[in-house]
């Protein structure tokens, strides 16, 4: 989802659309902006008090009014994506931290085995040389030999863990970043529709006041 970075025309922060958002707010001044999107023109954004400083007709406040019998349920199910999407991006947290345990576990059981190995092999060559003419000391260089080879290879294991980063834990990065995605959408979605609630209820509250006092 791109983002376009420009100024708050009311106090100059620093806003960062979604691109083709209806609606902003800016979190430093609190001002809320209506978002149109010439081409190739950079968004202009239109304060929500100058629109509702404008005259509002029956028909806008009819159009609001209806718009806001809407907005209800609209919000509702926008917060239940925004729980649902929250939840999933939790759960491929949980699968990053398993997947690294595992691959940790692995690194560590290869240099484990590459140690208890070496310390073997060692131990065979001194068996070898203090039994050299005896009978057994065939048996400690063929047993040092196969430690050692053992221990080459855990190496050479260990070595090839750290070097590649395990499919398994791509793919649940990539389902991580899928699902970082979908929450920055379902919290922008939320946000455009609670401003556009707070723009009708602006409008049906302006037409009545207005409607009262005439």
């Amino acid at each position: 989802m791109r983002l376009e970075a420009i100024k708050c025309p009311k106090c100059d922060a620093r806003l960062n659309l979604v691109e083709a958002a209806k609606f902003c707010a800016c979190d430093h001044c609190g001002n809320n902006f209506v978002v149109h999107w010439p081409q190739p023109a950079q968004p202009e954004l239109t304060p929500f008090q100058a629109i509702l400083e404008r005259l509002v007709t029956q028909q806008d406040f009819l159009v609001a009014d209806r718009r806001l019998g809407y907005l209800a349920q609209d919000i509702s199910e926008s917060q239940a994506e925004m729980r649902q999407a929250s939840a999933a991006f939790v759960a491929t947290q949980g699968d990053i931290t398993a997947v690294k345990a595992k691959y940790n576990e692995k690194i560590r059981n290869a240099l484990v085995c590459t140690g208890l190995l070496t310390v073997f092999s060692l131990v065979m060559l001194m068996v070898f040389f203090a039994s050299l003419g005896d009978s057994g000391a065939g048996w400690g260089l063929l047993l040092a030999v196969g430690a050692a080879l053992g221990a080459w290879y855990c190496h050479q294991l260990w070595k090839k863990t750290m070097a590649g980063e395990p499919a398994e834990l791509r793919d649940a990065e990539e389902r991580a970043d899928l699902a970082r995605e979908r929450c920055i959408a379902a919290q922008a979605q939320l946000k455009e529709l609670e401003l556009e609630q707070v723009l009708c209820e602006g409008k049906t509250r302006r037409f009545r006041y207005h409607g009262d006092k005439s």
